[in-house]
C-alpha cells in the first residue's frame, strides 16, 4: 500500500510565500513522494527542489519585464520580414540578434525615428531593474527631457549604460540675487501696534 500524497500546510505556503517561493508549493508533494520512493538524502531533496525553482525562473524570467513592459508577445526576431521595405544594415542587425553585446557589457546606442520601436526596447530593460513606467512616460524619458526624476530610475538609466549620474545629467550654476532681510528691531525701540475698528456708541 502506497503512502499518500503529502499536502503543503497553509503554514508552509505562507513561509513560502514570504521567502518568494510560492510557486515550489505546486511541485513539493510529487518531489516528497519520489524523495520518500527513492530513499533521497536530505541534501539531495534539497538540491532538487531548488533546482526546480531555478529553472522555473529562468523560464519566466523574460516573460515578467515583458508582461509589465506590455510588448507585443508577436514581436519576435523570428517574425522579422525581411520583405519589408526599409533600408537598415544587415551585418549589424545579425550581431545585435546575438546579444553579444549584452554579455560582454558593452553599451548599444539605438537611434530612429518615432515609431522604431526605441521606447519598446527601453521598457524592459527598466522593468528588469525595479522601475515599472508606463509607455508614455518612457517615451518622454528617452526621447524630451523630463523635467523630473526619481532616484530609483536614475540609478536603473546608470546601470543600463554603465555610467554615472554627471553622464546623463547636465548641471550649471547661476548666481541668484537674495532679498536683504528685514533688520531686526533695537531693544527698548517702540513697535508699531495693530489697529482695531470699533463701533461707534
Amino acid at each position: 500500500m502506497s503512502a499518500p500524497t503529502p499536502s503543503v500546510t497553509s503554514e508552509l505556503r505562507t513561509l513560502l510565500r514570504r521567502l518568494r517561493l510560492g510557486p515550489m508549493a505546486d511541485t513539493l508533494p510529487e518531489r516528497v513522494v519520489l524523495a520518500r520512493q527513492s530513499h533521497m538524502p536530505h541534501v539531495d531533496f534539497l538540491e532538487l527542489v531548488l533546482t526546480d525553482e531555478f529553472a522555473r525562473r529562468e523560464r519566466t524570467s523574460a516573460g515578467v519585464p515583458a508582461k509589465a513592459a506590455h510588448l507585443d508577445p508577436t514581436m519576435v526576431l523570428e517574425a522579422w520580414d525581411d520583405t519589408a521595405e526599409v533600408t537598415y544594415d544587415k551585418a549589424i542587425w545579425g550581431e545585435l540578434a546575438t546579444l553579444r553585446f549584452v554579455e560582454d557589457a558593452h553599451n548599444a546606442l539605438i537611434l530612429g525615428p518615432t515609431g522604431v520601436g526605441k521606447t519598446f526596447l527601453a521598457t524592459p530593460l527598466l522593468a528588469e531593474r525595479g522601475v515599472s513606467l508606463s509607455a508614455a512616460q518612457t517615451y518622454r524619458l528617452v526621447a524630451g527631457q523630463p523635467e523630473r526624476l526619481s532616484l530609483m530610475t536614475l540609478a536603473a538609466l546608470c546601470d543600463i549604460f554603465n555610467c554615472t549620474p554627471g553622464d546623463l545629467i547636465a548641471t550649471s550654476a547661476t548666481t541668484t540675487q537674495q532679498t536683504p532681510k528685514a533688520k531686526p528691531a533695537r531693544p527698548g525701540a517702540r513697535q508699531p501696534r495693530r489697529a482695531r475698528i470699533t463701533k461707534d456708541r
